[in-house]
C-alpha cells in the first residue's frame, strides 16, 4: 500500500507545477493527473478547471490461461473489438471483511430535511455491518469546493469505525448523526466529485489496500465539477489495485422524480458514476429507511463477492478456483459487476480465484 500511495502521489504532484491556482483547483487537478489527464484550462467563476480528455487504456490481459472461444459475438462492440480480460483474487474469508466509506453531503441551503433523514435512518444502513462484524471505517465531507472547505474531513474519524461501534454503539450512532448534519451554508454550486477527490488527496491513509472503497453522494442538485465522469471514475479506481474495489452510490434526484422546488435538479453525473462503477443510484425522494437499508445490504453483499475491474461484453465468463474451472455454483451480478458464489460453493480461505471474460476495447 505504501508503494502504491507513494507512486500515486508522485504522479499527482506533476500537475501542480503547470499553473498557479487556488487551493480547490490544486486538489482537483492533482487527483485527475493521477490517471494521466492533461492540464485543464480555467473557465468558470470560482477558479475551477475545464473538461479534460483521459488517455487511459483499459487494463486487459492479452493472453489469459483460460481463453474463451475467440470472437463469439462479432460486432457486439460496435467500432471496437472484443479483448480478453482477467481479474485475480485471493480469497480471504479467514479475516474480517473490510470497507472504507466516504459520505459526501450536500451542504447547500436546501438540504436540511435530507441531512436529518440520513441522520435518523442511519441505523438501518449500518446494522448489518455491526452484526456481521465487518471491519469498517467512515469519514464525512461536503460538496463545498471553496478553499476553506474543499475535501475537508468533518468530525473525528476515530468515532466512525467498527471499533467505536463495538465499544459503544449508542455513542457511535449519535456521533454519526451529529457529524452528518453538516449545515446549509455551503457553496451553491455543488461539486461532490471535486471535493471527494480532494479528500482522497488530503487524507491518503483513509484508503486501506485490502478494503472495498465506497463513496456515497447525497445531493438534490446536479454535480457541477469541471472534469468528466470518466476522469473521476478512473481517478478513484486508480486508488485500488483492482479497479472493481471502488464503488460509488448516490442518493439524488432521479429522472423519474418530480422536482418539489426550482433548485432541485436530476443528478445525472452522480447517477452515471454510480452505474459505471457498479454501484447504485437511489431517489432522494424515497423513504430513507428503505434506501439506506437497501444500500447497506448491497455493500455488505459486495464484501463476499468478487468485483470485476472491467465490464463483461457478453455472458462468456470463465471462473477458475485454484486451477480448476467451475462450471456452476456461481453467478454474475450485472448491477454490481461482481462474481457471486452460491452457498456451499464459496472458495476456501487462501484460494486463488481467477475470472476470465471479454470486454470491449478500442477499434
Amino acid at each position: 500500500m505504501k508503494a502504491t500511495t507513494i507512486k500515486f502521489s508522485l504522479i499527482l504532484s506533476l500537475l501542480v507545477s503547470f499553473v498557479s491556482c487556488q487551493e480547490q483547483e490544486f486538489y482537483e487537478k492533482e487527483f485527475l493527473e493521477g490517471v494521466g489527464v492533461e492540464k485543464p484550462t480555467p473557465n468558470n467563476d470560482d477558479g475551477n478547471t475545464g473538461d479534460v480528455d483521459p488517455n487511459v487504456d483499459p487494463d486487459v490481459d492479452p493472453d489469459p490461461n483460460v481463453d474463451p472461444d475467440p470472437d463469439p459475438d462479432p460486432g457486439i462492440c460496435g467500432g471496437g473489438e472484443l479483448q480478453n480480460a482477467s481479474d485475480t483474487f485471493n480469497q480471504n474469508t479467514g479475516q474480517a471483511q473490510k470497507v472504507d466509506i466516504l459520505w459526501v453531503i450536500d451542504n447547500s441551503g436546501s438540504m436540511t430535511e435530507e441531512q436529518q433523514s440520513l441522520a435518523s435512518n442511519f441505523d438501518t444502513f449500518i446494522q448489518d455491518f455491526i452484526t456481521k462484524e465487518i471491519d469498517f471505517k467512515m469519514a464525512i465531507t461536503t460538496t463545498d469546493p471553496r478553499d476553506a472547505h474543499n475535501g475537508n474531513m468533518v468530525g473525528n474519524p476515530d468515532d466512525l469505525t467498527s471499533a467505536a461501534a463495538k465499544a459503544d454503539e449508542a455513542k457511535f450512532l449519535n456521533d454519526f448523526s451529529n457529524y452528518v448534519q453538516v449545515g446549509i451554508n455551503g457553496y451553491g454550486r455543488e461539486k461532490g466529485f471535486q471535493t471527494s477527490a480532494s479528500f482522497m488527496t488530503k487524507y491518503p491513509t483513509f484508503v486501506r489496500e485490502d478494503a472495498l472503497l465506497v463513496v456515497v453522494y447525497l445531493s438534490d442538485e446536479e454535480e457541477q465539477s469541471s472534469g468528466s465522469v470518466s476522469d473521476y471514475l478512473q481517478g478513484f479506481q486508480s486508488l485500488k489495485a483492482n479497479a472493481g474495489m471502488f464503488k460509488a452510490f448516490s442518493i439524488v434526484m432521479l429522472p423519474t422524480d418530480t422536482a418539489q422546488n426550482q433548485w432541485e435538479t436530476v443528478g445525472s453525473r452522480y447517477i452515471e458514476l454510480a452505474e459505471q462503477s457498479g454501484g447504485t443510484a437511489s431517489s432522494i425522494q424515497e423513504d430513507f429507511h428503505t434506501v439506506l437499508g437497501d444500500m447497506g445490504g448491497t455493500i455488505v453483499n459486495l464484501l463476499t463477492s468478487f468485483p470485476l475491474s472491467g465490464v463483461p461484453a457478453n455472458a462468456d465468463i470463465t471462473v477458475e478456483v485454484d486451477g480448476t474451472v467451475k462450471e456452476d455454483g456461481w453467478h454474475y451480478d450485472e448491477v454490481t459487476r461482481s462474481i457471486v458464489f452460491d452457498n456451499g460453493h464459496i472458495p476456501d480461505a487462501g484460494s486463488i480465484v481467477i475470472v476470465y471474460y471479454y470486454q470491449c476495447g478500442g477499434s
